[in-house]
């Protein structure tokens, strides 16, 4: 974990072993259910997230410590969110956009021995 590692803030990862030891207090309206606030801001929408995470984002793109100290964890690797999110962060930069293509087999097996497996895809 990147924050033992470098030795910083520990609230976050403490936050996490309680959660995952049953060590939160339960919420007193709801004894069955806990708050989440302590865990992040709430946010309403896609923009509101990405805003949150990326602000300045068209500023600090190049930045690759920057960007290693940002993240958006989606419950789910559904294509739809994750799609969307991508397509909203692309949108905010103004540099073209490239596609690379790959193939995980040759079309040829004759050239197979040429390009072990790890070279493709």
């Amino acid at each position: 974990m990147r924050v033992l590692a470098n030795g910083g803030d520990s609230t976050f990862p403490d936050l996490l072993l309680n959660l995952g030891n049953g060590q939160l207090q339960p919420m007193t309206s709801d004894p069955d259910a806990i708050s989440l606030t302590e865990f992040g801001n709430e946010v309403r929408n896609i923009d509101e997230l990405i805003e949150s995470v990326y602000h300045n984002l068209e500023e600090n793109h190049r930045d690759a410590v920057w960007l290693t100290d940002r993240a958006i964890l989606t419950p789910y690797n559904d294509t739809v969110t994750v799609r969307k999110i991508n397509n909203r962060l692309m949108e905010q930069l103004s540099s073209d956009v490239m596609t690379y293509t790959s193939k995980n087999r040759m079309v040829d097996d004759g050239q197979s021995a040429q390009f072990p497996v790890e070279f493709l895809n």
